[in-house]
This record gives C-alpha cells, structure tokens and sequence, in this order.
C-alpha cells in the first residue's frame, strides 16, 4: 500500500513496487539512480520504493557544495554512500530522524544532563550550570536555550529533586549536632516527595 504524506496542500505518495506505481502513473518515467533525478521526477529508493523528487537542492559549506533531495520519506545528501530508504518521517525538512529538542528534552539519561543535574541542584544558575556539565558549550546564548529546554524535560527534572534529596540527606548526615541541617533534610524532603 502507498504511503501518503500532504505538503503545502498536496498529497504525495511513495510506492511500494512498480506495479503500485504503474496502477497509478501508466506513463510516468522512473529514473533509476536517485541522485540523478530533478524535481518533480519519480525515481528508485534504494530500498525498492518509487518516491517523487519534491525539491533538489545544493548547500555551500566549508569549501564544498552538497546536493540533496527532499522526498516523503525525508531529505538526503546525494553523495556516494547515503541510502535513499525508509518511511515517512517525522519532518521531511531535516537530515536527521529526530529534532534536537526531542534528542535533549525525551531523550534519556546521560553523563552530561546528571551533571547538569547536580549543578542545578547545587544552586547553580542554569546557564552556567550547562556551561559546566557541556564544556564544548562557548555560546552562553546557546547555553541559556539548551538549558531551559534541559529544564523542560521531565527526566531532567527528576533528577534535580533527586540531587537536591541527595544532597540534604548528605548535609543531615555530616552535620548530626546541626538542627538546621536536619530540618533543612526533613523540609526538602517533604517539597520534593
């Protein structure tokens, strides 16, 4: 069965075989290589489907030019080893199956987002909080959007109130002659369960 995606008001399709194709489009030529097809023409994906060039296009970087191609089942570098297969994707407008705020706000636990955690939770402002646990991070712009997106995510968030009980459990602890100390614990405790 053909997969349908609508674009700008217009539905297209990628097919499953060429006898689907054929029962649709008895006249339509195939171009047999993806990467030499133009816009609006059918061609072959590379795992057996016939998809419709919707936009070829070139873009300039670091002293080259990369062709590539946007079809319902996504968008594609023309180069030599990229593979023209699949279904249809979340945006036919990335490279890439996921979003960059899927990847840090659904994503799971990493090294970097417990760090950025425990940062948090020490008091840290956000901001530089991700500076610390991302050091490849020099763009404090760029921090400032990562982290609030990192705040947004419920795993993220959950490991703060983790960190924070972590921490007054620690301060209770080594401080066992210090009231304040056990009722800072009890207190942040009861706010965060």
């Amino acid at each position: 069965m053909a997969l349908q995606r609508t674009v700008k008001g217009v539905v297209h399709y990628a097919y499953e075989s060429e006898e689907e194709f054929r029962t649709a489009h008895p006249t339509e030529s195939i171009v047999k290589n993806w990467k030499e097809a133009e816009e609006n023409q059918w061609c072959h994906s590379d795992d057996g489907k016939i998809v419709q060039v919707l936009k070829k296009g070139y873009m300039k970087g670091n002293n080259t030019t990369d062709g590539y191609i946007r079809t319902i089942i996504g968008m594609f570098n023309v180069k030599k080893k990229t593979k023209l297969h699949g279904t249809i994707k979340d945006s036919i407008y990335r490279f890439v199956k996921k979003n960059s705020y899927d990847s840090r706000v659904k994503g799971g636990m990493t090294r970097e987002k417990r760090m950025f955690s425990k940062y948090i939770a020490m008091g840290l402002d956000p901001e530089s909080a991700y500076m610390k646990a991302y050091p490849k991070t020099t763009d404090a712009e760029a921090a400032k959007r990562k982290s609030t997106l990192l705040l947004k995510s419920k795993t993220v968030r959950n490991q703060v109130d983790k960190e924070i009980e972590n921490l007054a459990r620690f301060i209770a602890e080594n401080h066992k002659t210090d009231n304040f100390a056990k009722w800072a614990y009890e207190d942040t405790i009861a706010h965060v369960i």
